[in-house]
């Protein structure tokens, strides 16, 4: 990801569609999909995007005490609200950086939980080859994203130049991009309740 967009959603960190707490709906349909990915207590879990930390708090609770989160965002601003919603949570660690670019440990993960981000990453294939080298052979991946894909791309949703071509990739080329990075489909839906993917090590 270029200077201008990480410059960008440090500009972001402090509005609401960043900072605001998920609805009790929102929070219930995330457990729903953690759970239907295996997230479970005592697991590691690498969440890439994490933004202001509203996930990386919840999957802090899901794995519980045994378990560990580590939270990556490439904006210093984002991560300072993460930093603040964390306090206390000794099951989480925060780094700032690209995730293709960042140094992790291979077949370390037990789950890699992508969550209302994957269309923002400029180089998907990296992304996506970065995530099947750290996750155990059991390992899985997780895109999700409340909104189903039209409205992921819909062009009026696009509120700055920077990420107007902020895509999702369609079926086929989810498909495609998976298995250039070693991974494979298990799971794909598109519906009024948001856009789900669930891969594994192929």
């Amino acid at each position: 990801m270029s200077m201008d967009k990480t410059r960008f959603f440090d500009t972001q960190a402090t509005e609401t569609w960043a900072r605001a707490e998920y609805t009790d709906q929102e929070t219930e349909k995330l457990r729903q999909v953690m759970s239907a990915a295996g997230v479970l207590p005592g697991m590691n879990v690498f969440e890439p995007g994490c933004g202001t930390g509203r996930l990386t708090q919840l999957m802090s609770h899901q794995i519980g005490p045994e378990g560990g989160v580590v939270a990556l965002d490439m904006s210093r601003a984002m991560l300072e609200v993460s930093r603040n919603r964390l306090k206390g949570a000794e099951n989480v660690s925060l780094i700032m950086d690209t995730m293709e670019n960042t140094n992790l440990v291979p077949d370390y993960f037990d789950a890699v939980i992508c969550h209302n981000v994957f269309h923002h990453f400029s180089n998907k294939i990296a992304m996506l080859r970065k995530t099947a080298e750290i996750l155990k052979p059991q390992g899985q991946f997780l895109i999700h994203h409340f909104l189903e894909l039209s409205e992921i791309n819909n062009p009026a949703r696009k509120i700055h130049d920077i990420v107007y071509q902020d895509l999702m990739p369609s079926l086929e080329q989810m498909q495609s991009m998976l298995s250039l990075s070693g991974m494979k489909m298990t799971y794909y839906s598109d519906s009024n309740d948001g856009f789900i993917v669930r891969a594994a090590l192929a």
